[in-house]
């Protein structure tokens, strides 16, 4: 009898210990913003055009969740070049999404930061028609200054 009420105790005390420890152990990671920058290639050199930041959570859901389908989206052609990237950085994970211009035999050019494949992530998809690449990098800007104020 002594002995099973030498083992209950035992088992509760290291019950409670493993409890205590494990309430201060584990602790979750604290949200932390993700910075990102636009760059684009010039010769042997890149150029940052801007950069910011935007919280984990809008993160998470434009960036590395997949979505529903809707709106409107043109397909970046597989011979488009590229020409820059937009580069955001999650805790220590980069993402790189490449910045393409492409023209098309009427003459029009067009210029796209988005994903391969409709419905995988990321979610974000800024394309435009354009003559420059200094509006397409405002509209860019504008994009990701909408996703910047949206609560986390």
């Amino acid at each position: 009898m002594l002995r099973c009420l030498v083992a209950l105790t035992a088992l509760t005390v290291i019950t409670f210990v493993a409890c205590a420890d494990r309430s201060t152990a584990i602790q979750p990671k604290p949200l932390v913003d993700v910075n990102f920058s636009c760059v684009i290639f010039n010769g042997p050199s890149s150029e940052l055009k801007f950069d910011g930041q935007i919280s984990s959570r809008t993160f998470m859901k434009w960036f590395q969740e997949d979505y529903a389908v809707g709106g409107e989206r043109i397909e970046t052609p597989l011979r488009a070049t590229p020409i820059g990237a937009l580069i955001l950085m999650h805790d220590k994970n980069p993402l790189v999404m490449p910045i393409c211009t492409w023209t098309i035999e009427s003459g029009h050019t067009y210029f796209a930061c988005q994903s391969d494949t409709i419905g995988k992530a990321p979610m974000l998809s800024v394309w435009t028609e354009s003559k420059t690449v200094v509006e397409f990098l405002e509209q860019l800007k504008r994009k990701l200054s909408e996703l910047a104020d949206i609560a986390g």
